[in-house]
């Protein structure tokens, strides 16, 4: 017997075996049932020959049975069993006889490269250029890379980086793993994606298989990994269905640059362990903030929804129409963060002029302090947030939610509530488009919306109180208002304070002051920004001040 042939055989089989499991437990029966004839298709030509395979501890009548219990599971259109001896007994039985036929060959993967890079010279003549000029796999990044066979026969690539190891694709079934990664980016609303990260190219052979009208662009920064795409991948298919194009991108300039101007038919999505090996670290921090907020916004997309549709009929105020109480008035901005602590309560000899806005987390705490806050300002579209307004849902202070936030804010406050209607969020802005209201910038946190919101109503001068940004002493709120004490993370960071000493943060938060830099920094001059925290991260933009003397002033 050819024992490639049965090689190919298997490797097809488990990767038909996996896919017509998971449709089967998605009840996507119609195309479940097609892969599974692939599956019986498969299995005759395998039994044809299998009393040649020498030292198989299954017998074929064991074989035989396992087929013949799937095939009366599908009779009784038992679909729920015919998957689990899909996966509990077949499967098994396939990885058992691969790994032996692997063993008997001493094989290694299939060298794609002269192929591959003949198809590459023909679709994409600058891509072959960059590969001609450095020839053989060039090591531009401290990272080693392993070839390496997966469960389901497939290569798979280990990369060891400094004794920290992480695989660029699944060690079971990297097809099935690039299926359901391919399905979830997927739209019939976009035509065109735009992709960070190569990998082998399964996950693009997969989202071809979506759509045959969508095009994909591409963008790999790491040229050992575009090598070992060429020699071990499946670029060949990718290039051959004319809808994707690779980008050589070490600098990766080319991909900021492309993802500055999309439009609504256009989805940019990350392969993450792409992103692993970029070496710069300012440009992997940006990208990975990308995947961060585009997967925070994509999971919860249905939430938000349902939120927003809520919301509409429970608000009948939009907060633009605070304009005019606003303009040329002074905003403290009250944020949780454990400077707060430090002078919270000067906030009662603030002038009655001017405006405090407490976000969500700090209301029970001003109240408990006999500080009663002009506005309180919401935005997380989660549930367990509702809290901030226990036993406060007859106060008449006015209460700014966005127009995603937990709708049970707008079903239970009994005081005004205003709307803010935000960008990158496509309901809201077709409502705003339509009615002619202002579209609010996020920045990803309460603080951010509220800076926003102050500069756009026309803010004389805006304050932070509480808004450290950072882990100062090891804590992350003040005292009574949420989770107080720092969890180590070997993901915090440190980056420079007020007083110009280092102090921890994380990834979101630092993300958040860089936003307010460069919020600050677009604004008018005219707008005075003070940080009274009085701890916490510097912000650049903003004049470092103790609240009493603000307060002095």
């Amino acid at each position: 017997m050819n024992y490639q042939n049965v090689l190919h055989l298997t490797t097809a089989l488990i990767e038909n075996i996996d896919l017509t499991t998971m449709l089967l437990r998605q009840q996507n029966y119609d195309r479940g049932l097609r892969t599974y004839q692939n599956i019986i298709t498969l299995m005759e030509r395998f039994l044809q020959n299998y009393n040649q395979i020498e030292e198989q501890t299954l017998t074929q009548e064991a074989l035989i049975e396992i087929l013949s219990s799937s095939l009366k599971a599908q009779e009784w259109k038992d679909y729920i069993l015919l998957a689990d001896l899909l996966e509990l007994q077949l499967r098994p039985f396939i990885i058992q006889l691969l790994e032996w036929i692997m063993m008997k060959l001493e094989y290694v993967p299939v060298d794609h490269e002269k192929e591959n890079l003949e198809i590459i010279k023909k679709a994409n003549p600058i891509l072959y250029e960059s590969l001609q000029k450095k020839k053989g796999i060039q090591t531009s990044t401290k990272i080693e890379f392993f070839v390496e066979f997966s469960s389901s026969g497939l290569p798979t690539i280990r990369c060891n980086d400094e004794g920290i190891e992480y695989y660029v694709h699944s060690n079971n079934n990297p097809d099935l793993e690039a299926y359901i990664l391919a399905t979830s980016w997927y739209s019939d609303e976009k035509t065109k994606y735009i992709v960070y990260g190569l990998g082998l190219g399964y996950h693009l052979q997969q989202l071809c298989a979506c759509n045959p009208g969508i095009t994909i662009d591409v963008y790999e920064g790491n040229m050992t990994m575009l090598y070992l795409a060429v020699k071990y991948g499946v670029l060949g298919y990718c290039l051959t269905t004319n809808q994707v194009n690779i980008h050589y991108d070490p600098q990766y300039k080319e991909f900021a640059n492309k993802i500055q101007n999309i439009d609504e038919e256009t989805e940019v999505v990350v392969y993450h362990p792409s992103v692993r090996m970029i070496a710069q670290k300012q440009i992997k921090e940006r990208i990975e903030e990308y995947f961060m907020h585009y997967h925070s916004v994509k999971n919860q997309r249905t939430m938000l929804c349902d939120n927003f549709k809520s919301n509409r009929k429970k608000c009948k105020l939009v907060v633009d129409s605070l304009k005019s109480s606003w303009n040329g008035k002074n905003v403290y901005i009250v944020a949780a963060g454990p400077s707060l602590d430090k002078n919270y309560k000067l906030l009662s000899k603030k002038s009655q002029e001017d405006i405090i806005l407490a976000t969500g987390t700090v209301y029970h705490k001003l109240m408990s302090a006999g500080i009663r806050p002009d506005y309180v300002i919401v935005s997380d579209g989660n549930a367990r947030i509702i809290h901030q307004i226990d036993n406060l849902e007859n106060e008449t202070i006015p209460l700014l939610i966005l127009s995603t936030a937990y709708k049970g804010f707008a079903q239970r406050y009994k005081g005004e509530k205003y709307l803010i209607y935000q960008q990158e969020f496509s309901l809201a802005e077709e409502v705003a488009k339509e009615e002619g209201y202002h579209l609010y910038q996020t920045g990803g946190s309460v603080a951010t919306i509220a800076l926003d919101l102050a500069i756009t109503l026309g803010a004389n001068k805006v304050v932070f109180l509480g808004l450290d940004l950072a882990y100062p002493d090891n804590l992350v709120h003040a005292e009574g208002t949420s989770r107080r004490n720092l969890v180590e993370d070997e993901s915090l960071k440190k980056i420079p304070d007020i007083r110009g000493n280092l102090v921890k943060t994380s990834k979101h938060l630092d993300l958040y002051r860089r936003w307010i830099e460069q919020r600050i920094k677009n604004t008018a001059t005219s707008v005075e920004f003070i940080d009274a925290t009085e701890g916490g991260a510097y912000i650049e933009g903003t004049k470092i001040m103790k609240m009493s003397d603000v307060i002095t002033r």
